[in-house]
């Protein structure tokens, strides 16, 4: 009896279906506070046009606030931030209809997004089988090259790739951002793909 130590690997790509969109309203000024809050009254009045249209502001995310001293400029000393966040299903058209509203109303705002799988957890799952299925056939070919067959399993570690799986309380956007109407062509491509990976990294008994 003997043990034979083979790694099995699995990946996927899914399709991003949800987005976290992270708005930062950014000014400067010669003045702390009124640096701090010039970039909050923007932020007021974008929460504004999404009341308006019939959001519920509970379902934005205070992400940050933040003043620093301005190192590099001569004619600003402090450079101020606010910046939220929304959940929402990924829909090229809407995006595009929150970056319309941005546009329109010349906020002076840095966009980044986040995307994740809802169905991530599944292909987790079905990824780890498949890396375990893997390492056994590469165990078997070793354990046949040595007259032998796998028999049993000692023990098994797992690598897996996490990104934001939190999907949660996915807050529908699309019911009050009209569609972007000033990216008609961006309009038409599709989500960001996800790359999943696993990896089983296991003992098996051969005799």
């Amino acid at each position: 009896m003997g043990k034979i130590y083979v790694d099995g690997q699995a990946k996927q790509e899914l399709n991003a279906d949800v987005v976290t969109i992270i708005l930062t309203f950014e000014t400067n000024n010669k003045n702390s506070t009124t640096a701090l809050y010039d970039a909050t009254e923007q932020c007021e009045r974008f929460l504004g046009q999404l009341k308006e249209a019939g959001f519920d502001l509970s379902k934005v995310h205070l992400s940050n606030d933040d003043v620093e001293k301005n190192k590099y400029s001569d004619d600003y000393d402090y450079d101020a931030c606010r910046s939220i966040a929304l959940k929402m299903p990924f829909d090229i058209k809407r995006y595009n209809g929150l970056l319309d509203m941005i546009r329109q109303s010349r906020y002076d705002v840095r966009v980044d997004t986040e995307y994740c799988a809802s169905n991530i957890d599944e292909a987790r799952e079905n990824l780890l089988r498949e890396a375990m299925i893997c390492s056994r056939r590469k165990a078997e070919k070793i354990a046949e090259a040595m007259k032998q067959k796998v028999v049993g399993c000692e023990k098994v570690n797992v690598d897996r790739e996490y990104g934001d799986d939190d999907n949660g309380d996915i807050d529908y956007l699309e019911s009050v951002i009209p569609p972007g109407c000033a990216f008609k062509h961006s309009n038409e491509i599709g989500s960001p793909t996800i790359e999943v990976e696993a990896t089983a990294h296991v003992i098996w008994i051969v005799e």
